[in-house]
C-alpha cells in the first residue's frame, strides 16, 4: 500500500504521449455525443457494461436492455429490471448529477453509499482502508495542477491501493467517470473503464503491484490511458455506425413530408427504446402526434412494440438496439495497443 499521497506525477516521455492521445480521444467523442439528439444511447450501454462486471460474480444476470427499460416511467410486461441493476443506475446517476455542483470526493461518497446497498455482505467489519477514507477523498478535490489522464490514473491507484469503501473495486469505474465529468472532459458517463479491466485483469493486478513496490506509475497510467483511448474509440464507432441508419431511415421517407415526420425519424437512431412521451419531448411535438408517428414508423418497421399494452406503449427500435450490443465491449481495429 502507499505511504503517503502524492501530490505530483512524474512519467516518461512514453507515457505523457499517451495521456496527450487519451484526452485528445476525450475531446473528440464528447463533440460526436453532442451531435446526438440523446446521449442516452450511449449511456445506457456504457452503464451496462461496468454493471454486468460489477454483478456477475454475484450470480446477477444483466441484459442490455434492463438498463434502457430502467430509465423509463412505464416499463413493458414481464421486463423490470432487477432491484439491484435499478439501484445501481440510481445511484451513479445521482452521483453523476451531485458533482457539477458538489466535490468529485463528495459524489463518490454517495455512490459508494449506494452500492453498499448491492452487496450481499453481512459482515461487520470495515474495510481495510476505511481510516484513510477522507484523506483520499480530500486529496481527489485539491487541484494539483496534473494531466487530466494523469490525475484518473493516479486517484485510481490511490482507491484501489488504499480501498477505503465496501467493495472499491466497484467504485474505480464511477471514480474516473466523475473526474471526467467534474473537468468537463465529458458531459456524461460514456466510457466503460471496467471493459479495458476486465479483459486485462491479471495484467491489471501484476502492474498494481509492481507500482505498489516500485513507486514508478508509468505502467499503470498507461493502462488508463489505453482504457480510455481504446473505449473512445469503440464509442465514436457506434456514434458513426448511428449516424449512417439515421442517413438510412431518412432516405427511406424522403418522399413523406409531414411536418415534424423527418425530425421523428432524425431522433430515432439515439433510442434503444422510446415512448410517446419521450419522442414528443425530443421533438417537441404532442403526444398525439408522437403516438402517430410511432404508428406509422412500425409499419416502416423502424420500431417494433414491445408487449401488447392498450395504453403506455412502449417501442423498440430494433437496428439501434442491434449496433449497440454489437458494438459492447469490442476492441476497436484500429486499436494495436498490446499489453505484455
Amino acid at each position: 500500500m502507499p505511504k503517503s499521497l502524492p501530490s505530483s506525477l512524474v512519467v516518461d516521455q512514453e507515457t505523457q504521449q499517451q495521456m496527450s492521445l487519451a484526452h485528445h480521444m476525450l475531446g473528440r467523442l464528447d463533440e460526436a455525443a453532442a451531435r446526438l439528439p440523446d446521449r442516452t444511447v450511449l449511456v445506457s450501454p456504457t452503464q451496462y457494461q461496468e454493471i454486468q462486471s460489477m454483478l456477475a460474480l454475484r450470480g446477477v444476470t444483466v441484459a442490455s436492455t434492463e438498463i434502457a427499460y430502467a430509465g423509463l416511467p412505464c416499463k413493458p410486461s414481464g421486463m423490470d429490471p432487477e432491484d439491484k441493476i435499478v439501484q445501481y443506475v440510481q445511484s451513479v446517476d445521482e452521483a453523476v448529477r451531485s458533482v457539477e455542483k458538489t466535490s468529485v470526493g463528495r459524489a463518490l461518497s454517495l455512490a459508494a453509499t449506494g452500492f453498499a446497498q448491492l452487496s450481499d455482505s453481512t459482515s461487520d467489519d470495515e474495510p481495510p482502508g476505511r481510516k484513510n477514507a477522507e484523506r483520499l477523498l480530500e486529496w481527489m478535490d485539491s487541484t494539483l495542477g496534473l494531466p487530466l489522464i494523469g490525475k484518473v490514473a493516479l486517484g485510481a491507484y490511490l482507491l484501489y491501493s488504499h480501498a477505503p469503501f465496501t467493495h472499491t473495486s466497484d467504485l474505480l469505474h464511477v471514480y474516473v467517470a466523475l473526474e471526467l465529468i467534474k473537468t468537463g472532459a465529458l458531459r456524461d458517463q460514456i466510457v466503460a473503464t471496467s471493459v479495458h479491466i476486465d479483459r486485462h485483469r491479471a495484467h491489471f493486478q501484476r502492474i498494481h503491484q509492481r507500482a505498489v513496490e516500485t513507486g514508478d506509475l508509468n505502467e499503470w497510467v498507461r493502462f488508463f490511458a489505453a482504457g480510455v483511448i481504446e473505449q473512445c474509440r469503440n464509442q465514436l464507432n457506434l456514434v458513426e455506425q448511428l449516424g449512417q441508419l439515421r442517413d438510412r431511415n431518412l432516405e427511406r421517407v424522403s418522399d413523406r413530408r409531414r411536418d415534424g415526420f423527418t425530425r421523428f425519424v432524425s431522433n430515432l437512431a439515439s433510442f434503444q427504446v422510446i415512448t410517446a412521451p419521450l419522442a414528443a419531448e425530443r421533438c417537441k411535438i404532442t403526444v398525439k402526434y408522437a403516438r402517430e408517428l410511432l404508428y406509422c414508423a412500425e409499419g416502416l418497421d423502424m420500431v417494433e412494440e414491445l408487449g401488447r399494452r392498450k395504453r403506455n406503449k412502449v417501442y423498440e427500435v430494433k437496428e439501434v438496439r442491434r449496433l449497440v450490443e454489437q458494438s459492447a465491449g469490442m476492441v476497436p481495429a484500429a486499436d494495436r495497443i498490446v499489453h505484455n
